[in-house]
Parts: structure tokens; C-alpha cells; sequence
């Protein structure tokens, strides 16, 4: 803490300690006729060396703590305890005698009082260790937070690198798969249909490389998705009907950047281009609540549900580590083919996460 912070600590606390005390005197004497104002200035004046010594006292506790307790350290707070206690003891009837804040019948001399008085010191003694241990525990309990914001951070900045290493594993897997798409036309003479490929290719990899955000709009990510499936559009020519429906509401929430791709893909992959038939895929997601929902439906075979490509692994952890357990993907069959289903809380692309 901060010497300002401190000593503006230590003087409210001594005005309200003072304020406590003043009331207390003046409302056991309250027959004795005494000036509440002059009870609270004497009462202030006497508390004003203990607010201006808390600082030194403070700083002599941060070089030698009472925790872990040393020789040395014992020494020097017994000896300031000791020494501040009694000077402060002497400065209390000091002035007291000299404001002559109570009606005495017999004249007061400051040695006698002095004197007659040292059995006080233990209060005095008392009030420098409260707040050598007052000074102590707020130096620990920031020493605490500064170590629980720092294992915060270091926390944020290693989910964030698994998460992008998470994120930059799905480029090659979907690049591998489409090379090898484009591989196939090449062998099967269809040179214009590769060339197309290849250039949708280009693009969607243009688009998704450049993206570093930790969640994007559905609106960005059907953009993205629309591209990827141009390219199967070549390839499967006439075969492959693709249908999306998605409102202006759905397409402002926001989502993790290819979240649909490795879905759309396991869904041609493992449905699809199984089934030599015309092939169905439908892209539909909604407001359902605080939740958002899209289903990818495919048709064809079924998925197997004991093998997880790499696609849905890494999707399924990613969703996992961003949301916990605030997320769910489900793969369930369903008439005629297999839905892929994603539960998000819905969250606008405006709003924080």
C-alpha cells in the first residue's frame, strides 16, 4: 500500500476512534459540565501522533516482520513499542495539564502525573502491536491478490494458447482433406472442375487464416462456411443441395471461428460422399432462450459413432474450454441421415464475453 493510501486509512480511522472516546467521556461525565468541543480536540490532538506514526511503523514492518518472527525483529518492535508508547503516554498528559480539559481540585505537575501514570504504558504498547499486525495482514492479504491475479493471467494466457493451438490445428486437417479432393478430380480428367477448386480453395484459406478472434458472429461464420462448401460444390457437382436458415437474430450471436466447417466437413465426409445418391445438407440455427442452436443435418450413412476425427475432437475440446460446461455438441441419427447439434449461450457480437 501506498504511504498516502496508509495515512489516510490511519487518520479516518483516528478521527472515528476519537469521535468513540469523546462521546464515551462526555456521556460518563455528564454532570461535571465539560465542552464536547473541547473533549474531541483534546481527543484529536492526542490521537494525531499515533495517525502520523503509522506510516514509519508501517514501513519498520514491511523491512522486519513480526512473521516469520526473528531476533532482530523482536528487538526493534519491543524497544519502538516501548519507546513510542512512553513518549506518547507523556505528550497525552502533556496536553491535557496544559488544555486543562478536566476541573482537577488540586493542582497537576507533569513528573508527578508522569509518573503516577507509567502503568498505562501497556495500552500504548498495545496499540503500536495492533497496528504492526494490522499493517502485516493487509501486506499479505495484498501479496495474496497480486498472486491470485497473477495465476489468473498465466491461466488466461495458457487457455488462450491451447485454444489457439486448438484452432490452428483444424487448417492443415481441412487443407490435407481438400488437396486430396482436388487430387481426385485431377485423376479423374476433370482438369476445369480441380482449377475451380483450387481457387475456392484460395480464398476460404485467405479468409481464415487472417482471423485471431476467440469468437466471431454466426453471420462471419456462415460466410466462411458458404465457401468451404463452394468448393464441394464442384466436387460433387449436381449431387450435393445444400439449405440454410438462419435469421438476422442468430446471425449476430456470436460463436468460436470454425465452429461449422469440421461439422460440415465429418458431415460430407462420413455422409455423403458415402451414399453415390443425391446428398442433403442443411445448416439451421436459431434463438432458443439464452441459448443458441444449430443443427447440421446430412443425409446418407450414418456416422460411426466409436471412431472421433479430428475435426470433432477439436471442436468438441474447444467448445469445452471456452464455454466449460455451458456448452454441448450432440450426434444423434436421425431420419434419413445423422444431425450434428451445438448448444451456446447466446450472446450478441456487441456484448462481452
Amino acid at each position: 500500500m501506498r504511504t498516502r493510501t496508509i495515512l489516510g486509512a490511519a487518520a479516518g480511522f483516528g478521527f472515528l476512534f476519537a469521535l468513540f472516546v469523546t462521546t464515551e467521556i462526555y456521556l460518563l461525565m455528564w454532570t461535571h459540565g465539560h465542552s464536547y468541543a473541547l473533549l474531541l480536540g483534546w481527543q484529536l490532538l492526542n490521537t494525531l501522533p499515533w495517525v502520523l506514526l503509522v506510516p514509519v511503523v508501517a514501513r519498520v514492518t514491511r523491512r522486519l516482520p513480526l512473521l516469520p518472527p526473528t531476533p532482530r525483529g523482536a528487538v526493534v518492535h519491543a524497544l519502538a513499542a516501548v519507546v513510542l508508547g512512553t513518549l506518547h503516554l507523556a505528550y497525552g498528559i502533556a496536553l491535557e495539564i496544559g488544555l486543562h480539559v478536566f476541573d482537577w481540585r488540586t493542582p497537576r505537575f507533569f513528573w508527578p502525573t508522569f509518573v503516577s501514570s507509567l502503568g498505562r504504558v501497556d495500552a500504548e504498547i498495545v496499540l503500536y502491536l495492533a497496528i504492526v499486525c494490522v499493517v502485516q495482514a493487509l501486506d499479505y492479504h495484498a501479496r495474496y491478490r497480486d498472486r491470485e491475479l497473477q495465476a489468473a493471467r498465466l491461466e488466461s494466457s495458457l487457455a488462450q494458447a491451447r485454444l489457439e493451438a486448438l484452432q490452428l490445428q483444424l487448417h492443415p486437417h481441412f487443407l490435407f482433406n481438400t488437396l486430396h479432393a482436388i487430387g481426385g478430380l485431377v485423376r479423374q480428367g476433370r482438369g476445369e472442375a480441380a482449377l475451380e477448386m483450387l481457387s475456392g480453395l484460395s480464398e476460404l484459406l485467405r479468409s481464415s487464416l487472417t482471423e485471431q478472434s476467440t469468437e466471431v458472429s454466426l453471420g462471419h461464420e456462415l460466410e466462411l462456411t458458404d465457401r468451404y462448401l463452394h468448393i464441394h460444390r464442384v466436387r460433387f457437382s449436381d449431387r450435393l443441395s445444400v439449405t440454410v436458415e438462419a435469421d438476422a437474430e442468430a446471425r449476430a450471436a456470436r460463436v468460436p471461428p470454425l465452429l461449422l466447417q469440421p461439422l460440415v466437413e465429418n458431415a460430407i465426409t462420413h455422409g455423403i460422399a458415402r451414399d453415390p445418391g443425391p446428398g442433403t445438407l442443411q445448416i439451421r440455427a436459431l434463438r432458443a432462450g439464452d441459448r443458441l442452436v444449430i443443427d447440421i443435418f446430412n443425409s446418407g450413412a450414418r456416422v460411426e459413432r466409436e471412431r472421433r476425427g479430428v475435426g470433432l475432437r477439436n471442436t468438441e475440446e474447444r467448445l469445452r474450454r471456452l464455454y466449460g460446461p455451458h456448452q454441448q455438441l450432440t450426434l444423434e441419427d436421425a431420419p434419413g441421415g445423422v444431425r450434428a447439434s451445438v448448444s451456446l449461450p447466446f450472446r450478441l457480437a456487441e456484448e462481452p464475453a
